[in-house]
């Protein structure tokens, strides 16, 4: 584990290997529940034999806060401030992007020309069957990182928004200790979806922009 500084704690990141999963267990085992506050979505786990008090956020997976004094602990598991400590604290795109329901149509703009830089296309939100084709070409021959997995999935929530008329964006929220926000478009029976599982890089060879989109 990487310990640094900071304030009246340290950043503790997991770096645990999932492979061994006994040395997780004994680790795991030091610590017992503590307290938990639901309104800021935080837990704190003590130490069993040393003063020693972990404070994690229900979303985070790559680090936890660490403290010596009870109070500083209890103060920061109750706190409702936002506190970005310049470390990822997920494996999603969106935590990156800062969308908001505020910026969400200049986001719009924003997207749509990073995904045509990366695809190599030159499409709008309201594309014409003739350009599903070219769509399908350049996406099954583009790598799926993060960034083009997470600009193609938004493409095609903007596309289906307007090809059916939903009017609607909805956001959940990463309760991270800088929380975030996962948009999402409001489809039929009022049911909030995106098309991340549509979007295995593994099935990237039969990826159907027509078929996914059920246009």
């Amino acid at each position: 584990m990487n310990l640094m500084a900071q304030q009246n704690f340290k950043i503790v990141e997991t770096n645990y290997n999932l492979n061994d999963f006994e040395a997780i267990r004994k680790e795991l085992q030091n610590f017992e529940f503590f307290k938990q506050n639901l309104n800021t979505h935080k837990t704190c786990t003590k130490h069993k034999r040393k003063n020693e008090f972990r404070v994690m956020a229900d979303g985070n997976k790559k680090f936890f806060l660490l403290f010596d004094k009870e109070e500083n602990a209890l103060a920061f598991l109750n706190s409702m401030e936002s506190c970005d400590y310049g470390i990822l604290e997920t494996d999603l795109q969106e935590e990156l992007e800062k969308i908001t329901a505020e910026n969400i149509d200049e986001k719009t703009v924003e997207f749509l020309a990073r995904f045509n830089e990366k695809f190599k296309l030159q499409v709008d939100y309201d594309p014409n069957e003739s350009n599903f084709s070219t769509i399908n070409e350049r996406v099954r021959k583009t790598v799926w990182d993060k960034e083009n997995r997470f600009l193609l999935n938004f493409y095609m929530m903007a596309v289906t928004k307007r090809k059916f008329n939903f009017p609607d964006w909805s956001f959940e929220v990463i309760n991270t200790f800088n929380p975030f926000f996962i948009p999402l478009y409001v489809g039929r029976n009022s049911k909030s979806q995106n098309y991340y599982c549509l979007l295995d890089p593994k099935t990237k060879k039969y990826f159907d922009f027509k078929m996914y989109l059920g246009v």
